[in-house]
């Protein structure tokens, strides 16, 4: 199955290493999962989705379209965490 399926979850442990910068993706395997994150959310948290879709277009406002393959930045870093908590 190919990285970019919707069947696949990326895993917690994953999601660490490209935040901690040694996954083989980077902000490929990051953009992907926030994305995939935000639609779950969209039907099974509709308020957190909306702050949530918010922050991500002030971050894509702010850093440019490629905002989310710094996985070394702090503000993006941050917004995973969140987007975390909210999905569980």
């Amino acid at each position: 199955m190919g990285l970019y399926s919707k069947n696949r979850e990326i895993s917690d442990n994953e999601l660490d290493q490209v935040l901690g910068g040694t996954g083989a993706f980077g902000g490929s395997v990051l953009k992907y999962q926030i994305e995939t994150d935000l639609e779950r959310l969209s039907t099974e948290n509709p308020a957190a989705f909306r702050k949530l879709s918010a922050e991500k277009e002030r971050l894509l406002k702010e850093g440019g379209r490629r905002v989310f393959s710094n996985t070394g930045n702090a503000q993006v870093q941050s917004f995973v965490r969140k987007l975390r908590e909210a999905m569980n």
